[in-house]
């Protein structure tokens, strides 16, 4: 059941949802934007450091707020420093960090996927799963093999971090025919498997 928050966020969610455009399937247009000297400076040492185009690190950089950080303050993300989040982390028991996952993080994942795709599917999950990644700057690798998709990620948020992420992707993948198999919980690492049901 639906809290009476995650209804509000849903419904504002699918409000905003009509008035965003994806860029799927579109061709590339020429533009152009008047930019300070000192952002157009470090705009080129940064694409020079990651060893990209300017062009390349601006859309990223676009595609990156309208995927994520547009939604922050309509879905209630807030920026947390490291240190924080991992002793906050720390002091639930495991049983109340999975709970947590299987509930109120269920559904603010549903809500947010929902309103960046339009629908929860597998696709929609793992792109959500790598943004997030992304986003924290936690390092992972993905790998596809016949019927499932493998991830090996590292774990530098806290002992209860892993089962917050295993636990609230096999919630939603559940409802969407899927499940997580195979957790395996390291010191630095944790890994796991999406599989379909049967």
């Amino acid at each position: 059941m639906m809290s009476s928050r995650s209804r509000h966020v849903k419904k504002h969610l699918e409000k905003s949802m009509k008035k965003i455009n994806t860029n799927q399937g579109q061709s590339s247009v020429i533009t152009s934007f008047r930019l300070n000297s000192e952002l157009k400076k470090k705009l080129e040492n940064t694409s020079k450091l990651k060893d990209i185009t300017v062009n390349k690190l601006i859309s990223g950089i676009l595609e990156d707020h309208f995927a994520w950080d547009e939604f922050g303050s309509k879905l209630g993300l807030m920026i947390m420093l490291r240190s924080f989040y991992v002793e906050l982390m720390d002091l639930l028991d495991k049983e109340k960090i999975i709970e947590l996952a299987q509930t109120v993080g269920k559904e603010d994942l549903k809500a947010l996927i929902n309103f960046v795709h339009g629908k929860i599917t597998l696709d929609s999950l793992v792109k959500e799963t790598e943004m997030y990644f992304k986003k924290i700057h936690v390092a992972f690798k993905l790998t596809s093999n016949n019927d499932k998709l493998s991830y090996i990620v590292e774990n530098n948020l806290g002992t209860n971090w892993p089962y917050y992420v295993v636990s609230i992707l096999n919630a939603v993948l559940l409802e969407i025919g899927y499940k997580v198999t195979n957790a395996k919980y390291e010191k630095k690492s944790f890994s796991f498997e999406m599989v379909k049901k049967r």
